[in-house]
């Protein structure tokens, strides 16, 4: 709300490992949220890189000439493959832990009911 935000406007630690908890139960982020999180890092990534190669240009006094440009968009072009490759990883990672967060969900509460079974006191013992 009132707190700073990161590089290209992210919200502080945006590129951690997010683990929300409620009433100590862990939520899984929202698939759309990271997916739309990963867009915006590569998109502020690629600027950032966009505006290094015109810095690197301009201080080494590098004049622009068919190889260089082809140089710099073949440059631009591989790290965004390997971002958005990278991206996607990351992707498939966070859906793996909402599945792994959902059996643990799952599997404890089993274990309450379970422990409320054995708590109970027998049939006709009253």
């Amino acid at each position: 709300m009132g707190r700073p935000l990161g590089p290209a406007g992210l919200g502080p630690g945006a590129g951690e490992k997010l683990l929300l908890r409620v009433r100590g139960a862990p939520l899984a982020p929202d698939r759309l949220w990271v997916s739309a999180l990963l867009r915006r890092v590569e998109k502020a990534f690629l600027a950032q890189l966009a505006g290094a190669t015109a810095q690197v240009r301009a201080r080494w006094g590098l004049h622009s000439s068919p190889l260089l440009d082809q140089m710099v968009a073949e440059l631009q072009q591989d790290v965004g493959r390997r971002l958005q490759e990278s991206s996607e990883r990351e992707l498939r990672n966070a859906q793996s832990w909402v599945g792994r967060t959902a059996l643990l969900r799952e599997g404890l509460g089993r274990e309450l009911s379970l422990d409320k079974a054995a708590q109970a006191p027998p049939l006709g013992s009253a």
